[in-house]
């Protein structure tokens, strides 16, 4: 029996509603791609050797909170430094190129802030972006909604910041400041989108200054204090900022439960 052949009314009909399910596949594709854009808080610490690390094997210090990220996560056994001076190294993180690349390859250098990094294509991707803490790139960040730094090495007490392009002193330990401020910026952003935030500690770089509160002298240990005092500093840096770390994972960790929900 010959199969009849479809009226040019049933054709767009049947085509018609076939592309209408395509379209709401994509829809619903799209809007799942979107639900799976993870937040990302990136957090540096400065001069602190892997060796100080207790998941990589230190027997001195205590990094419990570090330890409890990477064994929750993913720790890396085989990873390089495209550049391990400061300055340089922040801005191969940024662009993704090498320092001859992207003109950074000292401390004394100002970066181009017009070349591509990668906040500002989050950005159009629809993440809210934050930096805090250590930027040691002389120009002004770029691709942040919000950012609050350092100026150059930044002093451990009562330090200065860079806030949106204003400078002010604010009392305090630089660790505390910069992870509170953290804090409070994650909780106050737009909780429907994702965000990309930079937690820049200037800790353990030398010369380390002890967190004032946790210095407790006993008899005996006076004599040997000076000697020791940079180790004491080093490990005190150390233990603040693996606390300051675990506090902002577990807000971060919070962020994604509220958005996801």
């Amino acid at each position: 029996m010959a199969k009849e052949t479809p009226t040019r009314r049933e054709f767009l009909r049947v085509a018609g509603a076939a592309t209408a399910g395509l379209t709401l596949a994509s829809l619903a594709r799209a809007s799942a791609q979107a639900l799976q854009r993870p937040n990302i808080l990136f957090i540096m610490s400065d001069d602190h050797a892997f060796q100080a690390i207790g998941c990589y094997g230190s027997r001195i210090n205590a990094s419990p909170n570090l330890d409890r990220l990477a064994r929750e996560g993913v720790l890396f056994h085989n990873c390089f430094c495209t550049n391990s001076i400061c300055a340089p190294s922040r801005a191969a993180i940024l662009t993704g190129k090498y320092g001859h690349k992207n003109g950074i390859i000292d401390n004394e250098t100002q970066f181009d802030n017009t070349q591509t990094t990668f906040p500002p294509l989050l950005q159009r991707a629809g993440y809210q972006t934050a930096m805090f803490g250590k930027w040691h790139l002389k120009s002004d960040p770029v691709g942040f909604d919000y950012w609050n730094i350092l100026p150059d090495q930044g002093s451990y007490y009562n330090p200065d910041f860079i806030e949106m392009g204003k400078r002010h002193r604010r009392e305090g330990y630089v660790t505390d400041l910069i992870t509170d401020d953290c804090l409070a910026w994650l909780r106050k952003r737009n909780s429907k989108r994702p965000f990309c935030v930079l937690l820049q500690n200037r800790a353990p770089h030398r010369a380390a200054e002890l967190r004032r509160a946790a210095i407790v002298l006993t008899p005996g240990l006076v004599e040997v204090f000076e000697e020791r005092a940079a180790i004491m500093e080093y490990d005190a840096d150390l233990s603040r900022e693996d606390a300051e770390t675990a506090a902002a994972a577990d807000i971060a960790t919070t962020c994604v439960s509220s958005r996801t929900a």
